[in-house]
């Protein structure tokens, strides 16, 4: 008994090595007036349209707030209706640890709430069935404009997204008169430099690497003929290597940064190199498969609907693959002009032909 006693005794006293000890003490982490930060205020409440959503966006900080400009385009002004979503992110005082270097964010879900994670500093969290996200931001990344928006800003908002359109696809997009230009092709294929190219031509961005196909009556299931169907993507931003500054010598100007699974990009705010070939979302149009080849001019061919439809499922990844609705979605790619670009290593000669599809 007395051994017990003194057990107790000695957990009760909290010696200053004690577990409890350490979790009585205040902490900087949890400012007693406040321990969660739940009373943040909101110093910066903005309105865009994106993704054919209305999304309020929300922070207390200019970094953040200029992310998701760049994210999102201009603001517009406040709707009375609710909004489809609404993003508050906050940068806050604990900062990373010693050592820290900005890495892909771990992502997970289950049962429509989802974490994105880049340290125990850094987390966002959202639900993509009421479409709100709420987290906290460290000094360190919200000092990292380039991370910031496409690691949190942008990827929280995808979550939210991709289950309020048809389905998201990876794809750039085009557009030129009107119409889109939808240009697939594996990783390395030569989809940036020659959506760059195209842009110095005139044509308008629509999205860089993914596309949502959204129902322009707003129907979400059953057969949705092609003519409804409308391509939506987030313009407002492009990404190049750095070797692309050998073939468009204004590149130059830019610096190339690390992005979230270590490759060095060029980032390109289209509204500050294209003013005006910014367009959000466009009329379902052609889809040209974009592969790599050692011609001395780049050679358009027309496809087949058998070998489109064996280059859609070659190149299908993750978030397209639904084994109820994914031939629909390849029918309705379908319904126009396939075709088959191989390029060459004049960028500019690659653009030019693709005023043939248009």
């Amino acid at each position: 008994m007395s051994d017990r006693v003194t057990s107790t005794t000695a957990f009760g006293s909290q010696s200053p090595n004690s577990l409890a000890h350490q979790l009585a003490a205040p902490l900087p982490e949890f400012p007693p007036e406040d321990p969660t930060l739940a009373r943040t205020p909101v110093t910066y409440s903005t309105h865009h349209r994106a993704i054919g959503m209305h999304l309020r966006f929300e922070t207390n900080d200019p970094r953040v707030h200029a992310a998701a400009f760049d994210s999102f385009g201009p603001f517009i002004d406040p709707d009375p209706a609710i909004p489809n979503a609404l993003i508050r992110i906050f940068v806050h005082h604990v900062d990373e640890e010693p050592g820290f270097r900005p890495r892909q964010p771990l992502v997970r879900s289950h049962g429509g709430t989802f974490w994105i994670a880049a340290s125990r500093s850094s987390v966002v969290s959202g639900n993509v069935w009421t479409g709100e996200v709420t987290g906290f931001v460290s000094e360190t990344i919200a000092s990292n404009l380039d991370y910031l928006r496409t690691a949190f800003v942008q990827s929280a908002f995808l979550q939210i997204a991709q289950p309020r359109s048809l389905v998201a696809v990876h794809s750039a997009c085009l557009a030129r008169d009107g119409r889109a230009i939808m240009l697939r092709g594996d990783s390395g294929a030569g989809k940036s430099p020659l959506a760059y190219a195209a842009l110095r031509r005139g044509y308008s961005l629509v999205a860089e690497d993914v596309i949502f196909l959204c129902s322009r009556s707003g129907r979400t299931d059953g057969i949705i003929p092609p003519d409804d169907i409308e391509i939506h993507g987030l313009p407002w931003t492009m990404h190049l290597l750095p070797d692309a500054a050998d073939l468009f010598p204004e590149l130059a100007l830019h610096p190339a940064f690390e992005r979230p699974d270590g490759r060095l990009k060029l980032g390109i705010r289209i509204a500050d190199s294209f003013p005006g070939q910014a367009l959000p979302h466009a009329p379902f149009g052609p889809l040209v498969f974009v592969t790599r080849s050692n011609l001395t001019a780049p050679r358009l061919s027309t496809l087949s609907r058998p070998e489109a439809l064996a280059r859609l499922e070659s190149t299908a990844i993750h978030y397209e693959r639904d084994e109820h609705d994914e031939h629909a979605i390849w029918d309705a790619f379908l319904s126009h002009p396939a075709y088959l670009l191989e390029t060459s290593s004049d960028p500019h000669a690659n653009a030019a032909i693709l005023d043939d599809v248009v």
